[in-house]
Parts: C-alpha cells; sequence; structure tokens
C-alpha cells in the first residue's frame, strides 16, 4: 500500500542511490494517480506524500522525477483544487532545491513551468469564496518562494524579472479585495509578498506601484495594519521593503504620498521586535555557516526538520486507522519537526489548529541581517538628507530613540562577531 511506501522512504531517507532505484517504480503510480480523469482521487493525498518525500530527501532531481512536475498541476486544475495546500509542499522542493531548473523548464506544450505555478496562484486568489483562506496564503507564498531565491541569485533576475507584473496583478487585486475586512492575515501575506519585491528589485517594484497610483493606498493601509504583522517572516519582509523604500531619498516618497518620517518609525519599531530573538537568530547562523551557501533548503510546512526528528517514531504519528499521510498530517508534522509539545506527550494537542502561516520556512532571505541593513539604511539616509534626516529625528518620541540606539548596538555586535568568525 502507498503510505506503506511512504514509511519505507522515510526509513531509508539518507540513501540517494536507493531513492533513485525507485523513481522507475513510483514515478508511473504517481502520474496514475493525478491523471487528468481523477479515477484514483482517493490515493492523490498518498501521491502527493510520495512525491514530498522524493524532493524532500533528495539533494538533485532526475529528469524522471521532474516531469512529475507538470501532473501536480494538472490534478489541481482538473479535481483537486481542494488540495492545494498540501501541493505546496511539494512545489515548494522543487523551486527551492533546483532553482536553475525550474526556470528552465517547461511542458511538453512549451508552457514555462514558472507559468504553471502562477496558473495556480491566480486560479486560487481569484476564486472569490470557493477557496479558503488558508489556502490563499499559501497560493502566496508560491510567490515568496520564487522571489526570495532569485533576489539571491543575480543571473536569475532577466528571467524572475518578467513574472514582476503579474505578481503585483495578482497580489494588488487581492488586497484591494480584503482592504475592508476585519481580520488582517491574508493582507499581512499580501504586505509580505510586495515587501519581498521591493527588497527583490526596488526600482522595477516602485515603478509598478507608481503606475497604478498604488504606493500611497497601499502604504496607508501597510502602516496601519502594522501591528497586526507577527510572523517574523512578515516582520522582515516589512522591514526590507520599507528600507527599500526609504533608499529611494524622501522626494519620491512624498511624491507619492507617503510620509518618509512614518515609515523611518515603523522601521525602527518593527526592527526593535526583530531584535527580541535576534542573539539565538545570529548564533544559529554562525553555527551553519559551513553549509553550502548556494544551496536553497526544502521549505516543508510545520519546521519540517529532518535533524530534529531523534527521539519519535513513525508509529507515533499514525492516525485512527494506522495510516501515515506526511504532507497532511499535522501531529506527524510535529514529531518530525521535534515539536516540544509533542516530545511531551502532546499528541494531537488542541493549541495546533491551522497554521498555514510562513513563520518557519527557510529562506535566502534568512542570510540578510535586517538589523545591519537598518544601520546602514539610516546612516545613507542621514548622509544624504541631514536637514530632512533632523528634522525626522525631532518627530520620534524618546522611546523610539532608545530604539534607534539599541539596534545600532545590536548591529555593531553582529560586524564584530562577523570579522571575529573569518
Amino acid at each position: 500500500c502507498l503510505e506503506c511506501i511512504a514509511t519505507v522512504l522515510r526509513v531509508v531517507q539518507d540513501n540517494e542511490a536507493l531513492f533513485a532505484t525507485f523513481e522507475p517504480m513510483l514515478c508511473p503510480i504517481i502520474v496514475k494517480i493525478m491523471d487528468k480523469e481523477g479515477e484514483l482521487i482517493d490515493c492523490l493525498e498518498h501521491g502527493i506524500d510520495l512525491i514530498t518525500f522524493l524532493t524532500y530527501f533528495q539533494t538533485k532531481f532526475s529528469p524522471m522525477l521532474w516531469d512529475l512536475f507538470p501532473h501536480i498541476f494538472t490534478a489541481f486544475h482538473e479535481f483537486a483544487f481542494d488540495y492545494v495546500g498540501m501541493m505546496v509542499t511539494p512545489i515548494d522542493n522543487f523551486i527551492t532545491k533546483d532553482f536553475e531548473g525550474f526556470c528552465n523548464r517547461k511542458t511538453p506544450d512549451n508552457v514555462p513551468y514558472i507559468d504553471l505555478v502562477y496558473g495556480m496562484s491566480k486560479k486560487v486568489l481569484e476564486a472569490g469564496d470557493t477557496a479558503e483562506e488558508a489556502e490563499i496564503r499559501k497560493a502566496l507564498h508560491l510567490f515568496l518562494s520564487i522571489f526570495h531565491i532569485a533576489s539571491q541569485k543575480p543571473e536569475s533576475k532577466p528571467f524572475v524579472d518578467r513574472y514582476v507584473h503579474s505578481t503585483n496583478d495578482i497580489t494588488i487585486a487581492k488586497l484591494q479585495e480584503e482592504k475592508d475586512k476585519d481580520f488582517a492575515t491574508t493582507r499581512v501575506q499580501c504586505y509580505t509578498v510586495i515587501g519581498s519585491l521591493l527588497f527583490y528589485n526596488a526600482e522595477l517594484e516602485m515603478g509598478e506601484l507608481e503606475q497604478r497610483g498604488m504606493v500611497e493606498p497601499i502604504m496607508k493601509k501597510w502602516i496601519e495594519d502594522a501591528a497586526e504583522i507577527d510572523k517574523y517572516g512578515s516582520k522582515k519582509a516589512t522591514v526590507l521593503g520599507w528600507l527599500a523604500l526609504l533608499s529611494m531619498g524622501s522626494e519620491r516618497l512624498e511624491r507619492n504620498g507617503v510620509n518618509p518620517a512614518v515609515v523611518v518609525r515603523g522601521v525602527i519599531e518593527l526592527g526593535q521586535s526583530l531584535s527580541e530573538d535576534y542573539n539565538d537568530r545570529l548564533n544559529n547562523n554562525f553555527d551553519d555557516e559551513a553549509e553550502d551557501e548556494g544551496a536553497m533548503p526544502p521549505m516543508p510546512p510545520h519546521g519540517f526538520d529532518d535533524d530534529e526528528f531523534e527521539g519519535a517514531t513513525l508509529d507515533d504519528a499514525a492516525d485512527e486507522d494506522g495510516d501515515i499521510n506526511i504532507a497532511g498530517n499535522a501531529d506527524y508534522q510535529r514529531v518530525i519537526s521535534g515539536d516540544p509539545m509533542m516530545m511531551m506527550g502532546g499528541f494531537g494537542a488542541d493549541d495546533w489548529g491551522d497554521d498555514d502561516d510562513d513563520d518557519d520556512f527557510e529562506s535566502p532571505l534568512d542570510d540578510v541581517n535586517e538589523i545591519v541593513l537598518i544601520e546602514d539604511v539610516l546612516n545613507r539616509f542621514a548622509a544624504a538628507e541631514p536637514q530632512k534626516f533632523e528634522a525626522i529625528k525631532s518627530t520620534l518620541p524618546a522611546e523610539t530613540l532608545n530604539q534607534v540606539a539599541h539596534l545600532f548596538a545590536i548591529a555593531a555586535e553582529a560586524r564584530t562577531k562577523a570579522t571575529t568568525s573569518v
């Protein structure tokens, strides 16, 4: 049975040579499960599980494995719209572990693989009430996967630049649709995309926003919603995006109806929030510096970290029937992520809920030190526009000025540590 195969794959995860021998047997099964007729829809979760394993536990993808990529989207469009949340996991793995391959591959009908991703995201974001909020945020997450990697791979930018326009079309339309809703969660995910686009290519993204006349309305609502931005990834993307705006100079912001003083204060306050756990993240970054800097780790949901599996067993993750569903079983995700509640017998705890945010996903932007960047951008602002900067400083309360001093001290510590570690 398929769940037993998934269990075997988990057990032999460290043997990539063995995985390669499984592919000729497993790939045709997955293709059949995802056939457009949908006759094996009852097996679809297991099929997604198998792709998740094959893409998570391998560092190199064979042409046979890459050929599975379009079949995910065939299933999605034909009969499996409701499975998009599960599908994002293997799609992420394909994108993040072989970005060059993702950008260069096309279907037999000459459709670029990246267009398949955009077709999926567009369909979900334009589905209205048909799509759940969690599914919408998962679809937006795919944009983050693409632009976070591309921001650190200059050679990919000429290709990826072509998708900035359509990313704005889709994201801003959803943001407008959500602007008056009481809950800001989906708006925050939209801001995360826009902030990532500004960091990726500030001039190109600013031009897109200016052409639409959307700089002022988006920034106004974004600033209003700042208190609702409570996840690390969204905070960081917001800070990076706002710093990109400040780097363009106060005149351009003011011309677009944005008060640079408000942006400066927002950067400082969010930066202070990000700094609260900064030392832990800084230490982790230096501990991991020996890893391949060019490689992007896969991004499964809920902090799926194989190194932390020790102490849990596959039996602990079985459902009532004794089956194991990798991509869809939140309890299993918690076991293999080393979740402390699970390790202490918290299996099935009520507080797990529908954790669909990107707080745990690993990104190339994790290597960007936002605290150091805050210091750099504010210092450049002060040097380029001393009178404007002093005027802005005069409007800041004492608490905010103290936060600036704290952030600058952390930046100095980071620079010292970086120097001594070389």
